[in-house]
């Protein structure tokens, strides 16, 4: 049986329908925008950023807090910068 892997709820539909889609239980998260096991039993968590979102975040310190919180909650924390 597949372990859970959850999307938050607060990703834009453009990101979280086609995730649930491919059958990721949607799913409000504390840290990160995707949660999955890995193989050997941990847990990877993805945070997704936008490379605008990446550079106001290192300004106003969101992207500390965030990354506190990966650490802390995942055994494999991901930060994921997208960009056209």
């Amino acid at each position: 049986m597949l372990e859970p892997r959850y999307v938050d709820t607060r990703e834009a539909a453009e990101r979280l329908t086609p995730l649930v889609a491919a059958g990721f239980a949607p799913k409000a998260l504390e840290a990160g925008d995707v949660q999955f096991p890995e193989a050997g039993g941990g847990v990877v968590l993805i945070e997704c950023k936008r490379l605008y979102q990446y550079v106001a975040d290192m300004q106003t310190g969101q992207l500390i807090r965030q990354a506190r919180k990966l650490a802390g909650a995942a055994d494999y924390p991901w930060l994921l910068l997208q960009d056209p």
